[in-house]
């Protein structure tokens, strides 16, 4: 999934943590580190995702930071802009590994995008740590050099699924885009639900264009099923008019979502009709190193740091690491050998400890569970 920030990074902030990475147009660079490996990160820096990118790359820096702090070799971030678009990333892409001489990437943004490039990673033998892309398939498909230290979609899906169940809601229709991590959700949820016994039936499998923000002809066969819940499979604003307007016309049962129904845009989309809610997300740190982080984060930007950031500083961690795994036992950094080391890495990360299982998904991924009060505070539910 991605997460839609509304987080704007002060220019100096970038331009100070950018000090120790090279950008598009190399400017940047921190000339004691001639020898740094170099890792790639293709995110969007520029357009109508511009601030989900300026979240990534200023949790990048602080994650260089904290390197430096601890005296562990750097790493040469070279970025790539994709605005999330098909042919800039595939652009990026074959500038950062046939130019640049990348050796991993920390992060491809978006399902979609990763999807396309999977193939090509898996050719030039570049291993992709991403904190942000959830699609199944990117793990159980194709992804022999795809690691994420985000669960999937079809893991975060049982959860949710078995968490209405337990709340007696066991009727449910599904609202979708049409999008590719629209559609993965969507699969994911009527395996989980229908598995664990939930009624879904065909008729209950409802699709809206990615634009679409009239949904009256959706919910007008929502009131008609009347299931007791119906799980959003939408993003940011447009699932919280969704929401909003499903409420007002009628629709009685609740809503459920993951981390794409925890965005400040849906939020403020949603209006009254988000204490209707229920949401299931990955458990936030409480450690030592997490506090630290989140204080950095504070300070730097006066926010509180969501999923975005936190798995963008892990991701980053997670391939230091592997990079430092092949440096102690004396092989060349090569993204072979990094994609050997990420199989038997175990890094604690701000989130808890990250491994990865045979298909490189997260060995074991923590849930909390959320409703909405009416000034849109989330609050813990058990």
């Amino acid at each position: 999934m991605i997460w839609k920030r509304v987080l704007v990074v002060p220019l100096g902030i970038l331009l100070s943590l950018a000090a120790c990475a090279r950008d598009e147009s190399g400017a940047g660079l921190r000339a004691e580190d001639p020898n740094a490996v170099k890792v790639g990160a293709i995110i969007p820096l520029s357009g109508e995702y511009e601030s989900l990118g300026s979240t990534q790359r200023l949790a990048y820096g602080l994650a260089q930071e904290e390197a430096r702090r601890q005296r562990r070799p750097a790493l040469k971030l070279v970025f790539g802009d994709s605005q999330l678009r098909d042919l800039r990333t595939e652009r990026a892409y074959r500038r950062l590994v046939n130019e640049d001489k990348v050796v991993a990437f920390v992060e491809v943004t978006g399902n979609a995008l990763a999807l396309k490039l999977e193939d090509l990673a898996a050719r030039d033998k570049v291993p992709i740590v991403s904190g942000i892309d959830t699609h199944p398939r990117l793990t159980r498909g194709k992804g022999t050099y795809f690691f994420r230290i985000v669960p999937s979609d079809a893991t975060s899906s049982a959860v949710l699924s078995q968490w209405a169940l337990d709340q007696g809601l066991a009727t449910a229709a599904v609202l979708y885009d049409q999008s590719d991590w629209g559609v993965g959700l969507k699969d994911s949820i009527l395996s989980t639900y229908r598995t664990k016994g939930g009624s879904l039936p065909e008729d209950a499998v409802i699709a809206v264009k990615e634009d679409v923000t009239d949904f009256s002809p959706a919910i007008a066969k929502l009131r008609a099923l009347s299931p007791r819940a119906c799980f959003v499979a939408l993003v940011g604003e447009q699932a919280g008019r969704f929401v909003k307007q499903a409420a007002e016309k009628g629709f009685n049962g609740v809503f459920l979502g993951l981390d794409n129904l925890a965005q400040p845009p849906f939020l403020g989309a949603a209006g009254d009709a988000k204490t209707r809610v229920r949401l299931v997300l990955p458990t936030a740190g409480k450690s030592a190193a997490s506090r630290r982080f989140a204080e950095t984060y504070r300070e730097k930007t006066g926010e509180e740091p969501d999923l975005v950031a936190i798995k963008a500083y892990e991701s980053y961690l997670v391939v230091l690491s592997a990079v430092e795994a092949v440096q102690r036992a004396g092989k060349p950094v090569t993204g072979e050998e990094i994609r050997k080391a990420l199989e038997g890495i175990q890094v604690e990360g701000l989130t808890g400890t990250l491994s990865f299982d045979r298909y490189h998904d997260l060995r074991r991924a923590d849930f909390d569970r959320f409703t909405y009060n009416a000034k849109g505070e989330r609050i813990a539910s058990p």
